[in-house]
């Protein structure tokens, strides 16, 4: 499916950007891969959460929450252990 004006390749681009600014190195996961537990967000010093066009769609039944609740108890969790959190909206 496309999506005009979307290229989904957002995280790389961010990616290249924290690069050139000081010679850091990335990785990039699904909100998914941090709500089960594959990757541990305080195991980074900062965090680039990207959220893509989260919505409703009555078509397919399914319902989307920009900040979950398991997200959001790890998002405050990491924030209080002084993880530095860096955030984009994309739509």
């Amino acid at each position: 499916m496309k999506i005009a004006g979307n290229t989904f390749d957002y995280p790389f681009i961010h990616g290249k950007a924290i690069q050139a600014a000081g010679k850091y190195s990335f990785v990039s996961c699904s909100d998914e891969a941090v709500e089960n537990g594959l990757v541990t967000l305080e195991d980074y010093p900062v965090v680039d959460y990207i959220l893509g066009l989260e919505k409703e769609d009555p078509a397919n039944k399914a319902y989307y929450k920009t900040f979950s609740s398991a997200m959001q108890r790890i998002m405050t969790s990491i924030v209080s252990r002084e993880v530095i959190c860096l955030s984009a909206v994309l739509m």
